[in-house]
């Protein structure tokens, strides 16, 4: 069975491709590329995007029950809510993990009612990868 240590590093592997691939690609997009073309790249691209937010705030949602499974005893502690509120607000993973769900949901709502931002899109993937 696969271990909460592991699965949190799989979690981290995951947040960080699906944020490189959104910073780097939007922002090239964004700046680099002549905006006719930009244009119509966005549009061929926009499904895979918005797979890539989605993934993004599935997996920092994820990442709450399994640091409450690591710090707590095993995987029947990951939806112990007693746990889940001491990693919020007691230990200094809480903080972090705010600032994160705060950045996927507002990429998440962005993506959703401002599709056309490419900058903007680009400017919370990089801040959420920072």
């Amino acid at each position: 069975m696969i271990t909460p240590e592991t699965t949190l590093v799989l979690a981290r592997a995951a947040q960080d491709f699906c944020s490189i691939l959104l910073w780097g690609g939007l922002a090239y997009l964004s700046f680099l590329v002549p905006k006719p073309l930009a244009i119509d790249l966005w549009k061929t691209l926009m499904p895979w995007y918005r797979l890539m937010v989605a993934a993004l705030f599935g997996v920092t949602l994820a990442v709450l029950p399994v640091q409450s499974a690591n710090l707590g005893d095993g995987w029947p502690d990951a939806w112990n809510t007693d746990i889940m509120n001491a990693v919020i607000f007691q230990s200094s993973i809480g903080a972090p993990w705010l600032c994160q769900i705060a950045l996927a949901s507002t990429l998440l709502l962005a993506t959703v009612m401002l599709p056309k931002r490419m900058a903007l899109l680009a400017s919370v993937a990089g801040l959420f990868l920072a």
